[in-house]
């Protein structure tokens, strides 16, 4: 995903707040990649290192963003 691909989530399907989680999840989700070492083959390694960690943070704090909502409906279409 490119930053210009970020530009799909608008309103009214995405609200203010998924769209800034989903803004910092992209960040903080490139940054972890450009920062791992191709080498590192051992989970509890990486997962230690601080970049993982701050991952694993935000994934949850978007999922919590999404959750307030729920799920889009799969029987209606959402994008126009």
């Amino acid at each position: 995903m490119t930053s210009a691909d970020l530009s799909w989530f608008q309103e009214p399907v995405f609200s203010r707040q998924e769209q800034d989680a989903i803004a910092t999840f992209y960040s903080v989700w490139n940054a972890a990649a450009e920062a791992t070492e191709e080498n590192i083959f051992d989970p509890a390694k990486l997962s230690q290192q601080e970049v993982w960690v701050r991952f694993r943070q935000e994934a949850i704090a978007a999922l919590q963003t999404f959750l307030e909502r729920g799920r889009l409906s799969e029987g209606e279409e959402a994008f126009r």
